[in-house]
């Protein structure tokens, strides 16, 4: 009646034994398999932005009411009717096409025999997940009416301001099939309420010019995928090795815990059946003999 027991716990270690192995194996492909990271973003190599600013603006320095002029500086460019940036920096993420574009140079407008003063410079295109965009940029300003008005003292410096909103949804940005470059055509544009505050004269949502952009990317390699397809593939045969070094560790001491335990154990159970019978033979003895001494009536 009590051998039961003893073989039902054997067969229990015995399980739990053979059952830690697998699970340890289970944990470490599953750490494996969770260890690929997403792809980082691209680097911003080179580009150019092209901007008009905003034609009736243009025509107003130019006119004959403000007798003005502008002029390019730290590498921006004017070939009319348009300014250009060339020289950029950023990243932007090839899956999202978020990022920012952060170009270098400057646009100085002058008139009314030098009372009214902009310069416009450094430019940023950011671009958002959500598919939107903004153009930042240095704005040193002195409004037309503070111009005409004479109070130069009002002139205010601010440091990327959000100036104008970018209709991404009318004209998208576009990554070619190679993966190098990233532009869009004809990006509607309108001014914020930021860039009215600093600028002026236009009222918020006011359209300006639309602006090209053009930007090349160097992206990191991705992750061999053949490897990461053959580890797949290995880890789902029964026969496969293990996915790595450490999993495989793991396994042999697993196994070898199991295998001591159930010896243990075992060893334990041999020992107490062959005690009890060393202890149940000489009682058994004692029986055989007090029945054959006994005299006869």
């Amino acid at each position: 009646m009590r051998r039961t027991p003893a073989s039902t716990t054997v067969a229990l270690v015995a399980a739990l034994a053979l059952a830690g192995p697998s699970s340890a194996a289970l944990a470490a492909e599953s750490e494996s398999e969770s260890s690929a990271e997403s792809a980082s973003a691209c680097e911003i190599t080179g580009g150019q932005l092209i901007w008009g600013i905003k034609e009736s603006f243009r025509a107003y320095i130019s006119g004959t009411i403000a007798n003005g002029t502008w002029e390019v500086s730290d590498g921006a460019t004017y070939e009319t009717p348009l300014f250009g940036w060339s020289d950029v920096s950023g990243v932007i993420d090839p899956e999202t096409l978020a990022g920012s574009a952060e170009f270098t140079g400057a646009v100085h407008f002058t008139g009314h025999d030098g009372l009214l003063e902009t310069v416009m410079a450094n430019p940023t295109l950011a671009f958002a997940e959500d598919g939107t965009g903004t153009l930042l940029l240095d704005l040193s300003n002195l409004t037309m009416d503070d111009a005409l008005a004479g109070d130069t003292d009002k002139a205010q410096t601010i440091t990327q301001a959000s100036f104008i909103t970018l209709d991404l949804a009318s004209a998208p940005l576009m990554l070619d099939a190679d993966g190098t470059t990233i532009s869009a055509t004809a990006v509607p544009t309108a001014i914020t309420q930021a860039g009215f505050d600093a600028f002026g004269t236009y009222e918020t949502g006011t359209a300006f010019d639309p602006i090209d952009v053009t930007l090349t990317v160097e992206c990191p390699e991705d992750e061999d995928e053949d490897e990461v397809d053959e580890t797949a593939a290995a880890t789902s045969e029964p026969t496969a090795a293990p996915a790595t070094a450490d999993s495989a560790d793991m396994s042999w001491i697993g196994w070898l815990v199991g295998i001591a335990v159930l010896i243990a154990v075992i060893a334990v159970i041999v020992w107490l059946v062959l005690r009890r019978r060393a202890a149940a033979t000489p009682a058994e003895g004692s029986d055989a003999g007090g029945d054959a001494e006994e005299p006869a009536r």
